[in-house]
């Protein structure tokens, strides 16, 4: 009995100073997240037109930043800054009919950035974004192809109709996290997927063939804050 007491005694003084029973669960309503997304990609690119082809070859990285709160079931979202850290583009153009050969390092266009909605689905968030693409050949604008970049699973939106999902042959672009990751301090994820597509068009004399492949790596972290109390100000 006297140990049953003291046992009895320890739990309560324990209680008293906080340290049972007293912690309060976390609510994600009390939170507000810090995201970074950083994108780095690898690609090439062959298009063929009669006497003439072109080789391409990029690299880049591309880094976003912003926040988001709970807003009921969904979350609300902040962009704050998109930057191109990393761009490394080159085509080359040959004809067979002569020994012309130009190089170039000079794009017109470059990749950028759009993350469009962080969605809910059951428990876990999905995002939806988007790597804008560019034109080639950059070395003759008279007759250009669209260069598909990156996308997640949940993104809708392409500028041509292709089924962008069927061209991935390695990894997944579904990139999520569960909701109850968010409680933790800070979390990270890393999501990796290769696409790869061919396509063709015209007869004979005018036949055109274009193929298109790169690897990409995503990096998302997420930094728990808590929500100041406006008693504390």
């Amino acid at each position: 009995m006297v140990r049953k007491s003291l046992v009895a005694l320890l739990v309560f003084l324990f209680m008293s100073l906080g340290f049972i029973g007293t912690s309060k669960a976390l609510s994600p309503k009390e939170c507000w997240w810090e995201i970074i997304i950083r994108l780095t990609s690898k690609g090439a690119y062959t298009l063929e037109e009669a006497k003439t082809s072109y080789s391409g070859k990029y690299a880049y990285t591309i880094q976003w930043s912003g926040c988001m709160e709970q807003d009921g079931q969904d979350f609300i979202l902040y962009h704050e800054d998109s930057e191109l850290l990393r761009w490394e583009p080159q085509e080359k153009k040959k004809r067979s009919d002569t020994s012309e050969t130009k190089i170039t390092k000079k794009f017109s266009e470059k990749p950028s950035f759009a993350l469009n909605y962080i969605l809910t689905k059951k428990e876990n968030i999905h995002f939806d974004f988007l790597v804008r693409g560019f034109q080639v050949p950059q070395l003759d604008p008279s007759h250009q192809y669209y260069l598909h970049l990156p996308a997640s699973k949940e993104n809708s939106y392409h500028p041509t109709d292709i089924a962008y999902d069927l061209h991935i042959y390695k990894g997944s672009n579904q990139v999520y996290f569960s909701k109850d990751d968010l409680l933790d301090e800070s979390i990270k994820k890393d999501f990796h997927w290769s696409w790869k597509r061919h396509s063709s068009a015209g007869d004979a004399e005018n036949f055109s063939y274009l193929s298109h492949s790169y690897d990409v790596d995503v990096e998302i972290s997420i930094l728990r804050h808590l929500k100041k109390n406006p008693a504390e100000s």
